[in-house]
Parts: structure tokens; sequence; C-alpha cells
């Protein structure tokens, strides 16, 4: 008999227990669910932001590099200003790509820079480059910096005595290029452009090397604005500079 009441008195859930329990579980489900997406979704912006961050802090150097060297003097024009045109959302100017001195004196077309004292940012290119030499052009004046087209590049001859490799350039002939001194400076530089473009509906930040002839590459982008990038210029009174010659 005792068995028997134990049996009758146990008994299972009911329907409005089960309901309850079911709700609760519903409820628990759908709060851990809620707070999964949330935090994918504060990944998926946060690893965003930081992808952006890395993205714009790698376009900022490469800008700050490629315009640190450019010379720009106030009324100035030829080798004294590196900016060639200007525009709110575009540049062009020659970019600086390295430096040397000559191992030896100059010939008629050649100069030979020794590679211990070559630095930059890659070697010089024909067709690509062309070089700035810091020469007496005449009798009775002074130095100053002379293009020269670079069409050849070699380093099959070395420098004289222990200077060691050489880098030899073969350039479009120039005045006071024969016989100038051993030392003499020379730097490399390419024409750049720099602006701003579109492409497939976006805005992007772009530079190409108008040198070698090559299409536009992205340099940083996309932009959320058609004007997402703009160029200001000052003149020496820090007032807007309306040409190139005064900036």
């Amino acid at each position: 008999a005792g068995d028997r009441h134990r049996m009758l008195s146990r008994r299972g859930f009911t329907l409005v227990e089960i309901m309850l329990a079911t709700s609760t579980m519903l409820i628990v489900s759908g709060a851990v669910y809620q707070l999964l997406v949330t935090t994918q979704r504060l990944s998926r912006m946060q690893a965003a932001q930081l992808g952006v961050q890395t993205n714009v802090r790698g376009a900022v150097l490469a800008v700050l590099n490629e315009l640190r060297e450019l010379s720009s003097v106030e009324g100035g024009g030829g080798a004294q200003n590196d900016v060639l045109s200007t525009a709110p959302d575009a540049m062009i100017y020659r970019a600086m790509r390295g430096t040397g001195f000559t191992c030896q004196p100059g010939g008629e077309t050649n100069v030979r820079i020794s590679r211990s004292s070559f630095s930059g940012h890659r070697e010089p290119q024909a067709g690509r480059d062309s070089a700035w030499l810091y020469l007496v052009a005449a009798p009775e004046t002074d130095p100053a910096w002379i293009p020269a087209a670079i069409t050849s590049v070699s380093t099959a001859v070395p420098c004289p005595g222990v200077a060691g490799e050489g880098i030899t350039l073969t350039v479009s002939p120039i005045a006071g290029l024969a016989g100038a001194p051993s030392g003499t400076p020379v730097r490399f530089y390419e024409i750049m452009e720099l602006r701003l473009y579109q492409s497939e509906g976006r805005s992007w930040l772009g530079t190409r090397s108008i040198s070698s002839g090559e299409s536009i590459q992205p340099l940083f982008g996309p932009l959320t604005k058609p004007d997402g990038f703009r160029l200001a210029y000052r003149d020496a009174s820090g007032g807007p500079a309306n040409n190139p010659e005064a900036i």
C-alpha cells in the first residue's frame, strides 16, 4: 500500500509548466543569440575600422614621403621648382628617387657614380628616370643643377682604384659634363602624378609615373565622398598660391 501511495503521489509536468519552461528557454536562447550577433558585428566593425586606420596611415606616410623632398622657390622656375602642375585634387611633380656622387671625371655623355655613395628608393632606370647633375655649365658661372635624360644604365664597369662597384649612366649631351670632377653630386627623379580619380562609381586616391607612361594605381580608398582628398597650396606669406611659381 505504501509503494502504491508513493507511485500515485508522483506526477509529471503540467502543460503550463512545460510552456513556461519552453518560453524561458526561448528567451534565454534569444538573448544569447543576440549577444553573439552583437559581438560578431562589433568585431567586424573593429576589424574594418582598424583596416581603414592602417590604410590611412600607410597612405599618409606614402604621400608625405613623396612630397617631403620637393623643392619650391617663390618666383623660381625650372630646376628650382619640383611642383610642375597643381589642382585641388591633383598634382604633377618631380619625385626624387636617389642621389650619389661621381667616382671619376665625367665624359661626353657618361656619368659613373660609386655604388657606396648611392642612396635612394631604387636604382636609376633608363627611360623612366632623369638625372640632375651639379655642374658648371659655362666659364665664370656658378654651379647649378642641370637636367639630363638617362638613356642606359650599366654596372659592368667598376669605379677606378679601390672605389668599388660603379653605376654607369649614359645621358643626353649637356654642357659642362665633360671633365666634371670626381665627387660631382647626381640626383635622380621621375615625373609623378598624385590624383583623386573615379573607378566603378567610387573615389580613390591614386598615383602614377608619367615618365614611364603607366596607368593610375590606387594608393588609398575607396573614399566615402567624391571630394575626399583636397590639396591646398600656399605662398611665402601663407596666402593661397595661384600657380606653381608662387608656392
